[in-house]
């Protein structure tokens, strides 16, 4: 290459040779740059090994403000059609969670509250005949969940719900964990059999009501057979699960007369059901042989 002149290094003339120079002593082949790599042991392709387990391939967040159902009757009187809500019902502040690792999962499901209203019973006292209790009861134990400044999980939900496959300390190899608060049900009979009205089938359906019925009834075996097969792999791969429930049963609330604000009632609280694994510590491989080793 033909050089600059005198001047010309002053002025930056060089600086085009220079560049070159340090450009062309970075240049590789692909043969030369995948020996490089061979010999410093490096690859600039990110493969799932190289990532850690808390790696979060994969995460949905769905939450849904509020969702309702209402069951209208129609009745015809003359020409005229008249529509009549018998049943309303809600569920408020659905949330859920999940995220999927690079060898574990993590499912978490929150309720805040539920409601169902009695839109049939004039003047009746209960109008809320399904609905989150302000029962303020001590609890029996810690709660499953953990609930922290921020969390997921909040204290007033109605259910809580954490689903966990392999989780990252390794103290099992499912965890399930189950939270609910409890609710007040009203027992209305007049209204209990004008809502199974609704659902009870015409007699022109009755064929198709009973096929609908052996379905249903195959499909529960069927998914009864799979719960016990799943269960019966987990016995014998010796898979350890750290169950934990607390649900607070609902009170249930029979009046005598619905529409009187001082008929009798009779108030029955169903207590609540607590189930945790007593998990054992993991062998460690080897460990046994260490022990016999010490007598």
């Amino acid at each position: 290459a033909a050089r600059g002149g005198w001047f010309s290094g002053w002025f930056g003339g060089g600086a085009t040779q220079t560049a070159e120079g340090k450009a062309a002593a970075v240049q590789l082949t692909d043969a030369e740059r995948e020996e490089l790599y061979r010999t410093i042991d490096f690859s600039d392709v990110l493969t799932e090994s190289n990532l850690p387990r808390d790696y979060v391939k994969f995460k949905a967040d769905v939450e849904v403000l509020s969702g309702s159902l209402a069951l209208v009757s129609s009745s015809r009187d003359g020409r005229r059609t008249e529509d009549r809500v018998l049943l309303f019902s809600d569920l408020n502040g659905i949330r859920a969670v999940a995220s999927v690792r690079m060898d574990s999962m993590k499912v978490q499901l929150g309720v805040a509250s539920t409601s169902v209203e009695d839109r049939y019973t004039p003047h009746t006292q209960f109008p809320s005949v399904v609905g989150k209790s302000a029962s303020t009861r001590p609890s029996s134990g810690p709660s499953p969940v953990t609930y922290a400044e921020g969390g997921f999980f909040r204290r007033d939900d109605l259910l809580s719900i954490e689903f966990e496959q392999n989780p990252l300390d390794g103290h099992a190899d499912v965890v399930v964990l189950i939270q609910m608060r409890p609710l007040d049900v009203a027992i209305n009979l007049p209204y209990l059999l004008n809502v199974g009205k609704f659902f009870a089938p015409p007699e022109s359906a009755q064929m198709l009501s009973a096929d609908l019925q052996q379905r249903a009834y195959q499909g529960i075996n069927a998914l009864s057979a799979l719960t016990r097969a799943q269960l019966e792999d987990a016995l014998q791969s010796h898979k350890a699960v750290d169950l934990k429930v607390h649900i607070d049963a609902p009170n249930v609330i029979v009046p005598e007369r619905p529409t009187d604000r001082d008929s009798p009632l009779l108030v029955v609280d169903l207590g609540r059901l607590a189930v945790q694994s007593n998990l054992q510590p993991k062998r460690v491989p080897g460990d046994a042989e260490r022990r016999e080793s010490d007598y």
